[in-house]
């Protein structure tokens, strides 16, 4: 982490929580605005993948399998930590 960032972090620690709830509002807010040539992007490689997806002719995976094994994933490395 550079320094400024650290100092930065320091300062919005040091805020009282309804401050520090207002900055984290405020970055939100700024991560949720699109960039179009992003989003574009995202579009494209979306429909590319699932014109693949349609050609492979497989059946993919239920969400709640991928989830709980992403969960499972997650879970053990937290134990390992």
């Amino acid at each position: 982490m550079a320094h400024s960032l650290k100092s930065l972090a320091a300062a919005a620690r040091a805020l009282p929580p309804d401050q520090q709830a207002d900055l984290i509002d405020e970055l939100v807010v700024g991560l949720s605005r699109s960039n179009p040539g992003w989003d574009a992007a995202w579009s494209a490689e979306a429909h590319k993948r699932w014109a693949d997806h349609l050609i492979s002719n497989q059946s993919g995976h239920a969400a709640e399998d991928v989830l709980g094994d992403i969960s499972a994933h997650l879970a053990k490395k937290r134990r390992r930590s």
